[in-house]
Order: structure tokens, then C-alpha cells, then sequence
């Protein structure tokens, strides 16, 4: 479990108790002991403020070799998830106004507030885009490559 999927279904497990298994033996001793890592306590009080929500973490070190299909999961690289810089937002929204969507973005990426993203995360108006009505938005497009030729069918459609 990431801190990004207990925020993004942190309504659904309020009231839950939540088996956090992790392969790396230092996330349980973090979690009870702290560390003197200065980014490593944020990340535990962030997980532990969001689940604050009425839900119970329980954290377990469970050995890769025990763990095999999560760890191969969390070695997935999606090549389409880049970003560019914000110099090239702020040229655009020189000559257009500010954008009101990041219909291609995660949480981490999005250059605007609101965002949709290829797949769930926390505050995303949704997943997939091209499935939504972009009717009256302002949308920052920066799409994968491979889905140039849909997103301008897209943009016609709405």
C-alpha cells in the first residue's frame, strides 16, 4: 500500500482495520520508532493523518520471495507518464488565459488543480479523459504520443 492509494480511497476504509504489507523491513520499525531521516517521519505522520479518518494500519514486513506479484507491480515504469516544464504553461496561458484542466496528468504531474489521469489517484476528476466532455474546459493537452490522433478526434467531438 503507498500513501497515494490510502488517500485516494481513504472515504471507502474509514471504519477499516488495513494490512499495510511492505517487503522493505524498515518501514514497520519506522513506523513505530521513527527515523533520523528527516523525509521518512513526514511520510509516516502523512499516512497516519490521513488515517485519521477512523482507520486502523496495521504495517507487516512480508520477504520479497513471499511477495513476488506486488513486488513485480511495484516495478511497472508507465513510459507515457512525463511532464514538461512549467515555462511552456505559463507561454500558453500568456496567450490563452489560464487552463481549467490537465486532462493528461497524476498527482505528482499535473501543472493545474484540476486533473484527470490514466489511472486512479487522489483528487483526479477521473480516469481517462477521453471519456469525459470537455465542453467549456480550458485543457492543458500534453498526451501520450500515441494518443495524439484521439485526443484531436476528442477535441473535435466536444
Amino acid at each position: 500500500m503507498s500513501v497515494l492509494s490510502l488517500k485516494g480511497f481513504v472515504y471507502l476504509l474509514s471504519g477499516s482495520a488495513v494490512k499495510w504489507s511492505t517487503n522493505n523491513q524498515a518501514v514497520p520499525w519506522i513506523v513505530e520508532s521513527g527515523s533520523m531521516k528527516e523525509h521518512l517521519p513526514q511520510l509516516v505522520v502523512d499516512v497516519f493523518y490521513t488515517a485519521r479518518e477512523n482507520i486502523e494500519i496495521d504495517v507487516q514486513w512480508i520477504p520479497r520471495l513471499l511477495n513476488e506479484r506486488a513486488d513485480y507491480l511495484s516495478k511497472i515504469v508507465d513510459y507515457d507518464d512525463w511532464i514538461v516544464k512549467d515555462c511552456y504553461l505559463r507561454a500558453v496561458t500568456s496567450l490563452w488565459g489560464p487552463c481549467s484542466v490537465d486532462c493528461f496528468a497524476c498527482s505528482i504531474s499535473r501543472k493545474v488543480r484540476r486533473f484527470y489521469s490514466k489511472y486512479f489517484n487522489p483528487d483526479s476528476l477521473g480516469v481517462d479523459s477521453l471519456t469525459f466532455n470537455w465542453v467549456g474546459e480550458t485543457c492543458w493537452l500534453v498526451p501520450p504520443v500515441s494518443l495524439v490522433k484521439e485526443v484531436m478526434r476528442h477535441v473535435s467531438f466536444c
